[in-house]
């Protein structure tokens, strides 16, 4: 009998897009990477994943739901993106200021190492998926629209790409602590490098993956899942 898959993570395994010209998001209804990999694999999947959440609620929200599983179910951990974000409004007002990240690298790390050691205690596989990249300009005129000093921001920041360097320096402590803690990495973030441009993949925003991002994410959970060990892991007797 296959293994039951939870996911925990904020809105880009949620689904969540920004439909192009009306400034408005919605949910990819069953053309998600999650929606796409459960009818592929014909595998019992729950997400759990919010809009919005960081990986401090997301502890919490573990705790909500672990219980609900049984000792080799595998546990997708996807966070970052909101932990990486600014008060990019409270930034326009005082650029003067010390203005720290939702939750700061120090922080993170801290919680995803107790959110992999809440899911071994568990009994499950814990696996962390890595972070799609951010369009910095894109996501810059979208965080600073109707904003009357974004100039402010713009000082701030010092150039526009800081924000892709800052998010990225997550997607490394992802890396680095799926190394140190001997866990599965799914490197969702290199298959929208493929062929250079990523921004084709992303919506307005610059930061939620659109539907052809989707697809890319679906494409290497799919191979990961395809794959040897993987399926020895997946579809492996309960104990």
């Amino acid at each position: 009998m296959a293994h039951t898959i939870g996911i925990w993570g904020d809105s880009i395994l949620k689904g969540l897009v920004l439909q192009p010209g009306r400034n408005r998001y919605t949910l990819l209804k069953d053309e998600d990477a999650v929606s796409i990999v459960e009818q592929e694999l014909k595998l019992s999947v729950q997400n759990h994943c919010r809009i919005g959440i960081n990986s401090e609620k997301g502890l919490a929200l573990l705790d909500q739901y672990i219980g609900h599983y049984q000792a080799g179910d595998i546990a997708l951990l996807c966070f970052g993106g909101n932990d990486s974000d600014f008060a990019w409004k409270e930034i326009a007002e005082h650029p003067e200021k010390e203005h720290l990240s939702q939750v700061t690298p120090e922080h993170y790390k801290a919680n995803i190492i107790a959110m992999i050691k809440k899911v071994k205690e568990a009994g499950m596989v814990p696996l962390l998926t890595a972070l799609p990249p951010i369009d910095s300009q894109r996501y810059f005129d979208w965080i600073s629209r109707g904003v009357e000093k974004k100039d402010q921001i713009m000082a701030w920041l010092g150039d526009v790409e800081r924000i892709f360097r800052y998010h990225s320096q997550y997607n490394e402590i992802l890396k680095n602590t799926a190394q140190e803690m001997q866990v599965g990495f799914l490197n969702i973030r290199r298959a929208f490098f493929e062929g250079g441009d990523f921004r084709p993949y992303l919506c307005v925003d610059g930061i939620h993956p659109n539907a052809r991002g989707h697809r890319r994410i679906a494409k290497t959970l799919l191979g990961y899942a395809k794959s040897p060990a993987a399926k020895s892991l997946l579809f492996s007797d309960r104990h």
